[in-house]
């Protein structure tokens, strides 16, 4: 296990990570946060 540190993500399981690309654009197209 590594200590997770700001800004980054590290998920052996998680593939290519591009769940997480294609969510962070569905949110920027979508306004961000509110």
């Amino acid at each position: 296990m590594l200590s997770p540190y700001k800004g980054r993500v590290f998920d052996p399981c998680c593939g290519s990570g591009g769940m997480f690309v294609q969510s962070e654009k569905f949110v920027e197209a979508h306004g961000g946060r509110r």
